[in-house]
């Protein structure tokens, strides 16, 4: 799940600059988004460059801030000339000075860093759920410092830390790094997977929306042998999966907490849920894939888009995917390459889920957080101020602005609460030159605090022109869609983020073992029985053990 997890954020960071597009005239966000959707459109109160700097006297000293963060060497290579980055420089009085990793070598940088007392003040890394070794150790050792108890000087911030998710990753009561969130609560994240489908193939096989796994696999399994396309070969396949955690999330009717990879409570005891006795289940239904020829047979081997590309190929019936805009937009525009007569939205729908045992329809939910910042503990109060009032500024609803528009009289203009571009656009797609490109330092401060992905499902001409208007309203729909008619899967987050050593060292892939129990022809119940007590050896019960005391000596409901 991290990983994909990760993958998302890298997608967000590579198409950052094309999330900076701006409208093709005029764009009204005040009134723009999806009613359903727990999010606040950007404010109208601007400000140009001259009225919005500080004048308070805090600021009146001079400040060096190091900052690391992904590939911000080709972000920060001109900062004389990056009028955006000069203007938060002068407004807060500091220089920021960039501390370069890469998506290969991060890890490995700040770890050499970290052991030679050479942090950058601010460090961008995901260590709390992903290395919680090297988080316990940065905490213990002290080489980090801990956010301010008091964060009411900074009301943007402190908003991102009110979510249950995010407050369970205390540590010993307090915040020893600001969480980078990818959407304000978990619930957001339910647009993150689903089932896309050619509903003109279940047209012409008359089949309807499955009930159960089982009408799930009948229907893949028509796919592959029923001739849907109509090329009278038997040329393709039922389900594609862009990857294993998509592919997990078809157990969500069945053990919810395994797509979402959440500890559950089960004969009284906290397990995870690949050790719940309901796990057999799942791993009958992904072999059952497998024996009713219902998903390609080279699921296991496919890499990066290649599942993709099939689905909008034709040469599938079925995608475990995902319906956020960004997601949206990348399967639309590989569609299009290949099917020039059909509208993707006219032709591809999202397969309502079937109910779980409980009655109830689930949605995908994980926590909130991709990636921390870190504080060196050489970063004394005067400068965590500094770096506070930044972040704060960048949350707020005139920072949100600044990143999402621009500069006021160069890069649009007001018309009462409408937002007008002026900035020139491209000659060839006429639409407005990306805001990155005239500011490169937004690759970095556009996503410096958080993701901010929950923007991308508001109804604005800014992500009508980002995403696709037939995109964003598919996936606005069904965003309101799941929120009317799904729940969301129960988890503790408090458990889920209890550290323990047994727990901290648990190494094995789960994904991998699932995949060779479903291309197995052995009994998938007595596989699941040995792959435990395989896992047992390597910690596991340990684990179980010392997590279950923990819930017992916090008190944990």
């Amino acid at each position: 799940m991290q990983k994909t997890k990760k993958v998302v954020s890298v997608l967000i960071a590579a198409l950052f600059m094309v999330s900076m597009l701006a409208a093709c005239s005029k764009g009204n966000d005040k009134n723009a988004g999806a009613t359903s959707t727990p999010l606040q459109t950007v404010s109208n109160e601007s400000a140009t460059p001259e009225e919005a700097l500080n004048p308070e006297d805090k600021f009146k000293d001079p400040m060096e801030i190091s900052i690391g963060y992904w590939e911000i060497g080709s972000a920060f290579q001109q900062p004389d000339k990056d009028e955006l980055l000069q203007f938060l420089q002068k407004k807060f009085n500091i220089t920021m000075k960039p501390r370069q990793v890469g998506w290969a070598d991060y890890m490995e940088k700040y770890k050499v860093w970290a052991a030679s007392g050479e942090l950058p003040d601010i460090s961008s890394i995901n260590i709390a759920n992903d290395n919680r070794a090297l988080y316990n150790s940065w905490t213990s050792q002290g080489v980090v410092r801990t956010l301010p108890d008091d964060l009411s000087q900074y009301p943007n911030l402190s908003k991102g830390l009110e979510s249950a998710d995010v407050q369970a990753m205390k540590t010993n009561g307090k915040f020893y790094m600001y969480p980078r969130l990818t959407y304000p609560t978990p619930d957001v994240w339910q647009g993150d997977r689903a089932i896309l489908v050619r509903k003109d193939w279940m047209d012409k096989l008359g089949i309807s929306d499955p009930k159960s796994f089982d009408d799930f696999s009948k229907m893949l399994k028509s796919f592959a042998e029923k001739d849907p396309d109509g090329n009278n070969k038997q040329d393709t396949v039922g389900l594609e999966s862009h990857s294993i955690s998509h592919l997990t999330y078809l157990a969500i009717s069945t053990l919810p907490q395994f797509a979402s990879t959440s500890w559950l409570l089960e004969d009284g005891k906290w397990i995870p849920p690949y050790a719940s006795k309901q796990f057999p289940e799942v791993l009958k239904q992904l072999r059952q894939l497998v024996t009713d020829n219902a998903i390609d047979k080279d699921f296991a081997i496919l890499k990066g888009n290649e599942a993709l590309e099939k689905f909008a190929q034709g040469r599938a019936g079925a995608f475990s995917y995902a319906v956020s805009p960004l997601n949206l937009k990348i399967l639309a525009d590989a569609w299009d390459k290949y099917n020039p007569d059909k509208k993707f939205t006219d032709t591809v729908k999202v397969l309502p889920l079937w109910p779980a045992a409980d009655g109830n329809v689930y949605h995908f939910s994980v926590t909130t957080p991709w990636s921390e910042s870190y504080f060196s503990k050489n970063v004394d109060d005067k400068k965590m101020d500094r770096i506070l009032s930044l972040y704060d500024y960048l949350v707020s609803p005139e920072g949100q602005i600044l990143t999402t528009y621009g500069i006021e009289g160069k890069d649009y203009t007001k018309d009462g609460d409408t937002f007008v571009i002026t900035r020139p656009k491209d000659e060839k797609t006429n639409q407005p030159l990306a805001l990155a490109a005239s500011y490169p330092s937004l690759a970095v401060l556009g996503t410096l605090v958080t993701w901010g992905q929950e923007k991308s499902y508001l109804d604005n001409e800014i992500n009508k022109v980002n995403f696709g208007a037939d995109n964003l309203k598919f996936a606005i729909a069904e965003y309101d869609y799941l929120t009317k008619n799904t729940k969301s899967i129960d988890q503790n987050f408090a458990v889920n983020a209890i550290s323990t050593p047994a727990k901290d060292g648990l190494s094995y892939n789960v994904g991998d073992d699932v995949i060779k129990i479903m291309l197995s022809k052995e009994d998938p119940t007595k596989m699941w029985q040995d792959l435990i007590k395989g896992y047992n050896t390597k910690g596991l019960a340990e684990a179980i053990t010392e997590l279950n005391a923990k819930v017992a000596e916090l008190g944990i409901k």
